[in-house]
């Protein structure tokens, strides 16, 4: 069993030491991560090191036991990084943190190593961004296609002089429609498309007789497709 005299760990990691920066009192736990941030760069007067020192032991302590909290700690880091950025950008350039501003603060003569530090994190934080999700562009009006989110809906008519009106109020009504669609001289996914718009009307309305007779209108265009 190691004694105070023989312990390896201890000529490693020296005499433990308590810190001089003013004690948290639960200010860890209540303050939001913009306000956390601003309390730790006061407090320390704006040493980075011992900033973020103190935020990562309490990640590292609670990372096991309590994961929410050592994930709010990390972006508590995060915050705790801009800000002490900002502070230096301020002083130096006045206004607010650019990438523009960062190149120039690393490329002076007088930049510490901490100017260095912060200001790669912030240019690799901002360029190494995912590009925002962008709306898929509506296809041309008449085709029928409808990407998700589009505005457009479902049964508009969007080409009036190409519209096939079909009925479906009656098992005949259904019957006469399917018969009407073999004939039309249109493509094969256009009359796909026309038999599945009755059927499903008709499915939404409960006629199952009348969705059952467009669902083999549409297979009987299938068989004979295949047989072309």
């Amino acid at each position: 069993m190691y004694t105070q005299s023989n312990n390896p760990f201890k000529k490693r990691m020296g005499d433990f030491k308590h810190s001089d920066a003013p004690d948290a009192k639960g200010k860890f736990k209540s303050l939001s991560a913009s306000g956390l941030a601003s309390w730790m760069i006061k407090s320390r007067k704006g040493n980075l090191s011992r900033i973020i020192s103190s935020l990562n032991q309490q990640v590292v302590f609670n990372r096991g036991k309590n994961p929410s909290y050592a994930a709010k700690m990390k972006r508590k880091m995060s915050k705790a990084y801009r800000g002490v950025l900002k502070a230096r950008i301020n002083k130096v350039y006045g206004g607010d943190v650019t990438v523009n501003k960062c190149r120039r603060l690393k490329a002076r003569k007088e930049a510490t190593a901490r100017d260095k530090q912060l200001c790669n994190w912030f240019i690799n934080m901002q360029t190494n961004r995912p590009n925002p999700i962008t709306k898929r562009k509506d296809p041309l009006v008449g085709t029928g296609k409808k990407p998700k989110g589009s505005g457009r809906r479902l049964y508009t008519d969007e080409n009036p002089k190409d519209t096939v009106r079909i009925k479906f109020a009656t098992p005949s009504d259904a019957r006469k429609t399917v018969a009407k669609v073999k004939r039309i001289n249109k493509p094969y996914a256009r009359k796909i498309q026309i038999l599945t718009v009755g059927e499903q009307r008709a499915k939404v309305m409960k006629k199952t007789q009348v969705a059952a007779i467009f669902k083999r209108g549409k297979e009987a265009i299938r068989k004979a497709r295949k047989n072309v």
